[in-house]
């Protein structure tokens, strides 16, 4: 996972002005955008009294944790605090970040330093429907959609192409990041089509 890209949600969920927490691979994260819709992901702790920073708000280029108003640009660095509104923030005040890409509607993180490669390309007749959250672990629903260590695949499920990005959530969960392929097709019967996919993943993936 942490050499990689994973999808972390859709890009359309992600708009810009809110901070959105994330879990990828047990990790606290938070997704936010600068006014200018630039996105940024951040470890979701504020490095003052580790105040989970999603709680907080988006003020122009700036993440500002909700508890003191410390103020995070868009690089992680620390650019106002304001109980001491003559102090220049020294440089060691960072917020860890990660990568962060969107492709194809999907939204791709990664928990290292980032891959040289891209995210996987999503073809161009695709629409997100939602994200899915399923009670059981990302290897096991890869290996429910057969795909092996990819984490986008595309399935065929009554009668929909639906392109399926697997996140993993933590030791016992995971995301599906559901998108659709074919301008004709009705996302709300290929959000069913989708829905009972889930369910029938849960079915048979679960510990007997």
């Amino acid at each position: 996972m942490r050499g990689g890209w994973c999808p972390i949600g859709l890009s359309q969920d992600l708009p810009a002005g809110i901070a959105a927490p994330v879990i990828l691979d047990g990790r606290e994260l938070v997704a936010w955008r600068t006014g200018e819709g630039v996105l940024r992901l951040f470890e979701d702790r504020c490095p003052h009294r580790g105040m989970r920073l999603s709680f907080g708000f988006v003020r122009g280029d700036a993440l500002v944790c909700l508890y003191h108003g410390w103020r995070w640009g868009a690089d992680g660095g620390c650019r106002a605090i304001p109980a001491h509104p003559e102090l220049t923030p020294p440089k060691s005040l960072v917020v860890p970040r990660f990568a962060v890409r969107e492709a194809g509607g999907l939204v791709w993180a990664a928990l290292g330093d980032g891959p040289d490669d891209p995210p996987p390309e999503t073809p161009a007749d695709v629409r997100p429907l939602a994200t899915l959250a399923i009670d059981l672990p990302a290897d096991v629903v890869s290996a429910a959609l057969g795909a092996g260590e990819e984490r986008l695949v595309e399935k065929e499920e009554a009668g929909f192409a639906l392109l399926l990005a697997i996140q993993p959530v933590d030791a016992r969960r995971s995301s599906l990041h559901v998108l659709l392929r074919g301008a004709d097709a009705s996302p709300l019967a290929a959000l069913d089509a989708a829905e009972a996919l889930r369910m029938r993943i849960e079915r048979e993936g679960a510990p007997a």
